[in-house]
């Protein structure tokens, strides 16, 4: 059965999945024609004259072109051109622009790197990888960083060293963490439970397993989806649940022939008959290999033609028709040998001694159980690495949590400290509120009754004018009385002196 890696998703996904879709004839058609716009777009551009402007839209079509294209020597020679560009805009005076040709820079070196990975050239994968991890570490950027310490992790997975492969993914895992990137967190979770595959721990990978699938659904992400599906579903065929097993390898396959991922549906047509047959379904699980052959011939797979070759023979052979097995497995070795896959020529000089053990051939048994011990032995050479790599992995993850566990612990009381202090704040601006509130409210009744008592002395004052008006007229009246009398009484006396004098 076949474990699906994730590891290439953040750069080689969109490259994939537009590969696969290009079964479809419309699609290839669309595809072709965005990739020509793409180039002729990148030669027009080319002419123009040197700006940033320019620059900077090359930069733009490259990544398009690095993004888009399959073939590891043409998405690889524009990605030499890209870092050759920015490489030499990487002083740029606009310090917002110098950045992002900075980061263009060191993703393109991540590309690089994978190239090198794809072809066999670890050294100057890992080499370009930290060249990368350096620039992006230096411009404080997470999103890219999780995304380079990814692909480096897969390299020393590669290599074989799972401790650093799983230090790096749980520090990938942690950037994706704070930065709330769902998709990141998910392709992480997946990669670190293909890790504890790998280490022989199958119950903590499907927890990993089943944490980045509950993710996933969220976020509608098929390829990941699909991915972590079928590692689901080799897990629990590995512990005898058949009809949980099939399940996800059902839902697997829908989701892959939703995104045309015709590699992908070869492999689960296949890992599902290795089901059936465990099962004794044998009619099942020969049509199921049967078609995952078609499939992967058509996409010329060379180890996915071997694997599917195999148990075809070994499904002969169970059902008793040794010719077809023999045939089956003659054409499962050449593709094997072809390729040197010593885990799969394991595997079929096992069945090859089966097959000659029964049809009473001792010699040829005899000669293919040597066969099957000389690669057995090789690869239980690897295995006594991996367990010593296992006591050293468990050493060092206790050693990771305790160390987690004392950070834990620290942050706790300083949150508790600060939470504690972010209170006292809270209550000192409470009561500052509350008494700045009195004060408002007394001055706000004091300048009430200060009003109040205007309007009262405003109508007293009134009142007062009004009575001294009227006293007033009244005193006026009274002097005119008064004037009118006296001025009467003079005549009279003026009158009484003038007859005193006429005698």
């Amino acid at each position: 059965m076949t474990i699906f890696n994730t590891y290439y998703f953040y750069k080689r996904f969109v490259t994939i999945t537009v590969f696969l879709f290009l079964i479809s004839g419309t699609i290839a058609q669309n595809y072709q024609q965005t990739i020509d716009s793409l180039k002729n777009e990148l030669e027009r551009v080319k002419k123009l004259p040197k700006t940033i402007h320019n620059d900077t839209v090359r930069i733009r079509i490259l990544k398009s072109l690095v993004d888009n294209i399959y073939e590891d020597e043409i998405w690889g020679k524009y990605n030499k051109e890209l870092i050759s560009l920015t490489k030499s805009l990487i002083t740029s005076e606009k310090t917002e622009i110098q950045r992002k040709i900075q980061l263009s820079y060191a993703l393109a070196l991540n590309d690089d790197g994978l190239y090198y990975e794809n072809k066999g050239n670890g050294v100057e994968a890992k080499k370009q990888f930290y060249k990368s991890l350096e620039l992006v570490e230096k411009l404080n950027s997470k999103e890219e960083l999780a995304t380079v310490l990814n692909n480096l992790a897969y390299h020393y997975k590669f290599e074989g060293d799972l401790v650093k492969s799983l230090e790096i993914n749980l520090r990938s895992l942690k950037l994706r963490e704070e930065i709330n990137d769902q998709l990141g967190i998910a392709n992480s979770l997946n990669n670190i439970g293909l890790i504890y595959v790998l280490e022989g721990n199958k119950k903590l990978a499907k927890d990993y397993f089943i944490k980045s699938a509950s993710i996933t659904e969220k976020i509608d992400d098929k390829y990941l989806l699909s991915s972590t599906y079928v590692n689901l579903a080799v897990i629990y065929a590995g512990e005898r649940y058949f009809l949980k097993a099939i399940e996800f390898y059902a839902r697997a396959k829908v989701l892959q022939n939703q995104i045309g991922d015709i590699n992908g549906v070869a492999y689960t047509l296949i890992n599902m008959g290795t089901v059936y047959e465990s099962m004794k379904n044998f009619t099942e699980a020969e049509k199921l290999y049967l078609e995952g052959l078609q499939i992967f011939e058509n996409i010329k797979s060379e180890d996915g033609i071997s694997w599917a070759y195999l148990n075809l023979g070994n499904i002969k052979f169970s059902t008793g028709k040794y010719d077809l097995s023999r045939k089956y497995l003659d054409s499962s070795a050449y593709f094997a040998n072809k390729i040197n896959m010593p885990e799969m020529l394991k595997k079929i000089e096992s069945s090859y001694y089966q097959l000659d053990s029964a049809t009473g051939n001792n010699l040829g048994a005899f000669e293919h159980y040597k066969k099957f011990i000389f690669f057995r032995d090789g690869i239980s050479n690897q295995e006594t690495e991996k367990k010593n790599l296992k006591q050293r992995m468990q050493f060092e993850y206790e050693k990771k949590e305790s160390i987690l566990k004392e950070q834990q612990h620290s942050e706790k009381i300083i949150n508790q400290e600060t939470s504690r202090k972010q209170q006292l704040i809270i209550w000192i601006i409470v009561i500052i509120l509350i008494f700045v509130f009195s004060i408002t409210l007394v001055i706000f009744r004091s300048l009430r009754t200060t009003k109040k008592q205007k309007i009262i002395i405003e109508k007293q004052k009134l009142l007062v004018e009004n009575k001294q008006e009227e006293i007033l007229d009244s005193i006026r009246y009274a002097r005119k009385i008064q004037d009118a009398i006296l001025t009467q009484q003079i005549y009279i006396q003026r009158n009484l002196s003038r007859l005193k004098n006429q005698q």
